[in-house]
């Protein structure tokens, strides 16, 4: 038909339209892969293993304390925060977990703040130790790990083998017709005293008031060295009445504990 004309197809537009939607996906593409690489870059990081505390420690027979003075609050979590104990040569990174708010108290829950103390009692937890309770170290070192073992961020050392004397744990006598701080006079006794210390290496008993004649001054126990039970087997014959006994244990560094001990002699 003369005169008509049929409209010319506008491809341009179209591949135009298909550009922009292509652009978009890849600027949304690249700052997909952007975002996810700075979140792993800092996830890498890790926590802050830098802190600054400052702290005191005591140990009151086999009672440890440590006191935070000043400085990061350390977090409430065995990963994270650990207490180095050396003692004795034998080192353990214990979680606050083991410790308590208080001797005796709760067990440890909660952020360690400015001005809380951690308890950690030895004889309670003596098998971390490889001892039997109760437990008290002879030489005694504790610090603070934090985020890693390595990372020690406080210590002291509140022990040392060479100016710690034993300790007499318990005294017992046993008998046919003996025992509880009462001994028969003719009686075939066992004394038995129980030392805490690593090292010791004699017991010695003043045994001279449980005997008619006397004599018996320095009577040895038997014992290996660094052995916690020491005994010795005595026949007394002294008359009735209160008797004293003196009991003295020596270490290799030669600290010396003596403690006395009032028995009963009776007539059975």
């Amino acid at each position: 038909m003369k005169g008509f004309h049929s409209r010319p197809e506008r491809k341009g537009r179209d591949r135009r339209g298909v550009s922009e939607i292509l652009a978009n996906i890849l600027v949304i593409g690249i700052t997909v892969v952007f975002f996810a690489g700075v979140l792993a870059f800092v996830v890498s990081i890790g926590p802050d293993d830098s802190a600054n505390v400052q702290m005191s420690a005591s140990l009151d027979d086999d009672l440890l304390r440590i006191k935070h003075g000043g400085g990061s609050t350390l977090p409430d979590d065995d990963e994270m925060t650990r207490i180095k104990i050396v003692a004795d040569g034998l080192t353990r990174f214990v979680p606050l977990s083991y410790g308590t708010q208080s001797p005796g108290g709760a067990q440890w829950s909660g952020p360690w703040s400015v001005g809380s103390s951690w308890y950690f009692n030895f004889s309670a937890n003596a098998g971390l130790f490889d001892e039997t309770s109760p437990y008290q170290p002879s030489a005694l070192k504790v610090g603070i790990a934090y985020i890693d073992q390595s990372n020690v961020i406080w210590s002291i050392t509140l022990r040392t083998d060479a100016n710690i004397p034993p300790t007499i744990i318990n005294f017992k006598v046993e008998g046919e017709n003996s025992g509880d701080g009462r001994i028969a006079s003719g009686d075939l006794v066992t004394f038995t005293v129980r030392v805490m210390d690593k090292d010791v290496e004699s017991v010695v008993g003043n045994f001279t008031e449980l005997f008619v004649a006397g004599g018996h001054e320095d009577e040895e126990f038997d014992g290996e060295a660094g052995s916690e039970t020491w005994t010795v087997e005595l026949t007394p014959d002294a008359s009735d009445g209160l008797r004293t006994v003196v009991i003295t244990a020596t270490d290799a560094a030669g600290n010396q504990v003596s403690e006395t001990y009032q028995l009963t002699i009776f007539t059975p």
